[in-house]
């Protein structure tokens, strides 16, 4: 308190739900302590109040859509994927890959940073518990990278700003070996922010698989039939460290340390029939075993310099390096004879990865409201591959390597960039303008086969504007260029056997996808009680990439990516949020989008239309004595791909939650696909 003359006063403490304290004191100098001032529970307030307030679940911004995460409680003891699932323009495939508007191209941050694993995997590791918002960005300003088809997904950790020591344990258990347990725990004081975390995850995936593929070459007509059961089982565990150090009103810097492991495998036992013209020819048992082991480490320094105290205008020099090993291992074997192994194909590949990344971000705010931002980045990257082939003899008794399918390869890649964007607004309408330079320095080496070497330079410009025409209506209108560079992987130059009658190949002449994204929003408070919104958008993807499958032998197909022309997806994202009673909450949704591809590779010619669409209808009850209760329920239509269709399916997912000790503890009961339902079924047609 400033400007207070000495003399005698009283000091009233109050806080909802206690008795009212007044404590006397004489001020006769600068400093004055009072002392510990406890204040007693009013006995008169009542036992329980019911509150009722609309607390949007998801937050619409100029340039992206935010998920409050922390406000729902069905994912305690979730995954950062089971939370995007339940999200209108999030849908997953059999394989457990996420797909933002029907693409699995997006790049995932975690607190602005990259992940240490892929995308898909590092979701699955991250617990929902540790996250505050999820940042959906399908048209991401020129500040973010350009990479990805759909976008950018940010996750938000939480963060607790209030001085002391804080923490936060959640411990789970299911069936199927499903164990979870994580921590978070914080130590602020004036100056020094501590930041501590750890996580681990395990748990089971059973089901059952149906294979048929049918080849027809001239009067044959080839039948490969597979029936058997899966069983994947997934393990991820890591540990965080992290301080933030405020050196001055001007200054501070944060340091952190991640190291996370995920393994996972996968067990097929099945039966095998192959026909030709309906008449069988050969019967066996097969077994094959997949096992992935990634740990890696990924650290950052970030330094700030603020250049006003309300510290909006600011430089910001950030350091990062991620590193990964990585060791995979395929089995198949296969018996004609119960006990007696007649021949197998065994897969190996090894290597590490890393990427360090500088980048530099500059924010000035004029007085009118305007700002400027500019920033510079580089990314250089390294990965090496040692792939190797082996085939079981059966004379020999054991798996002889095939120098044939062997391979070692090296690929770098380094992206230098820089952007420059404006925003502001002018009245009821926002604008943000932004434009991103890339360059491209690529270059794959590989020990059998030729090399590929790539220099490029790309622009990417992008546009967000909005329109608040009342405190209940707003419209939000934008477009971006983004880029889609082929994966490591895609462009590795030789054959890799997957099974007995399953090859893959890379494609090192595959082409980048150029995106070009529109968008139109609306969003309407139509109520207290109630929230519309209406997008539309369009996305233009140019080199479209593919993994198409071929014949490679008889009875043996290959996939390889290819460009395979240009796709056109147009489609509205509808959603409603209201409250029907003071207890109960709805949130229905939807997703239907058109999409084209029209192209051609060598003798394949690709002409497809779809309309695909999906649904989620989550309903939340809040009930007496800290009692809630939410069901979500979801329906994917079918999804059109370059050649073939994934069949619709329906889930359900339930939730029970109890508070105990005033709310200092919880305990949640969830089942997931209470009825069953989650039955994917897809199929693959090919030429030739």
């Amino acid at each position: 308190f400033k400007n207070i003359q000495y003399g005698d006063y009283y000091l009233e403490v109050s806080f909802f739900g206690f008795e009212n304290k007044y404590v006397n004191f004489s001020l006769n100098q600068n400093q004055l302590d009072l002392g510990k001032i406890k204040i007693a529970e009013n006995e008169k307030v009542l036992d329980q109040v019911m509150v009722i307030s609309k607390q949007d679940v998801v937050k619409y911004e100029i340039d992206k859509k935010v998920l409050k995460v922390s406000q729902d409680y069905a994912n305690t003891s979730a995954t950062a994927f089971e939370v995007l699932e339940n999200v209108p323009s999030i849908s997953t495939d059999i394989e457990g890959n996420l797909s933002l508007r029907g693409s699995s191209s997006y790049t995932l941050l975690i607190d602005g940073k990259p992940s240490l694993m892929d995308a898909s995997d590092a979701l699955k590791m991250i617990p929902a518990s540790s996250i505050e918002d999820i940042e959906i960005m399908t048209n991401p300003s020129s500040k973010f990278d350009s990479e990805g088809v759909s976008g950018v997904i940010n996750i938000i950790t939480k963060k607790d700003k209030t001085n002391g020591t804080s923490g936060i344990i959640n411990i789970g258990a299911g069936l199927y070996n499903a164990y979870n347990a994580d921590g978070t725990f914080q130590i602020q004081r004036k100056k020094v922010t501590l930041n501590l975390g750890a996580n681990f995850r395990t748990n089971d995936s059973p089901s059952q698989q149906i294979t048929e593929r049918l080849t027809k070459s001239d009067s044959l007509d080839n039948l490969y039939r597979l029936e058997g059961e899966n069983l994947r089982k997934r393990l991820s565990f890591g540990a965080t460290a992290g301080i933030e150090f405020r050196i001055n009103e001007k200054n501070a810097i944060n340091v952190s340390y991640e190291y996370s492991g995920f393994k996972m495998s996968m067990d097929n036992k099945s039966t095998i029939q192959t026909f030709t013209n309906g008449e069988e020819t050969s019967s066996y048992y097969n077994t094959e075993n997949r096992d992935w082991d990634f740990s890696g480490s990924r650290a950052y320094l970030d330094y700030f310099h603020y250049f006003n105290d309300k510290k909006s205008h600011f430089i910001t020099l950030s350091g990062f390096y991620r590193g990964r090993n990585g060791e995979e291992e395929a089995i198949t074997n296969y018996y004609y004879t119960p006990g007696s192994l007649d021949g197998g194909n065994r897969n190996t590949e090894t290597g590490p990865t890393g990427r360090f990344r500088f980048k530099l971000d500059y924010q000035k705010p004029f007085e009118n409201g305007n700002q400027f931002l500019a920033g510079l980045q580089s990314d250089l990257g390294n990965s090496t591959d040692f792939t190797k082939a082996f085939t079981y003899d059966p004379t020999a008794a054991e798996y002889i390597e095939t120098p044939l399918f062997s391979t070692d390869v090296n690929y770098t890649r380094n992206i230098h960039a820089a952007y420059l964007m404006f925003n502001g607004k002018v009245k009821k309408l926002g604008y943000q303008f932004g434009l991103r330079g890339e360059y491209t320095d690529r270059d794959i080496i590989p020990s059998k086969g030729e090399s590929a070497k790539i220099e490029r330079f790309d622009l990417f410009p992008s546009v967000h504007t909005s329109y608040q025409q009342s405190d209940k209506t707003q419209f939000i209108l934008s477009y971006s260029r983004k880029i889609e560079r082929p994966r490591s992987w895609y462009m590795e130059p030789f054959i890799t056997w997957v099974d007995q009658y399953s090859v893959r190949t890379g494609n090192i002449n595959l082409l980048p996808e150029y995106i070009n994204s529109f968008e139109f929003g609306w969003i309407q408070n139509m109520s207290k009680k109630s929230t519309f919104s209406f997008e539309a958008y369009h996305r233009q993807v140019i080199n479209k990439t593919e993994r198409i499958q071929r014949v490679y032998e008889d009875e043996i197909v290959i996939t390889m990516p290819e460009n395979v022309g240009t796709s056109n997806a147009t489609g509205l994202e509808l959603s409603l949020d209201h409250i029907i009673k003071p207890w109960w909450r709805a949130t229905v949704s939807g997703t239907v989008f058109n999409y084209m591809l029209k192209g051609q590779v060598d003798d394949l010619i690709f002409d497809q239309q779809a309309i695909n669409w999906t649904a989620q209808l989550n309903n939340s009850f809040s009930l007496k004595n800290d009692w809630k209760i939410q069901l979500m329920t979801s329906y994917n239509g079918p999804v059109t791909t370059a050649q073939g269709l994934t069949s619709p399916f329906f889930r359900a997912n339930l939730a029970l939650r109890k508070s105990f000790w005033k709310k200092n503890a919880t305990a949640t009961l969830q089942v997931r696909d209470v009825f069953s339902t989650t039955k994917r079924e897809s199929t693959t047609i090919s030429n030739n």
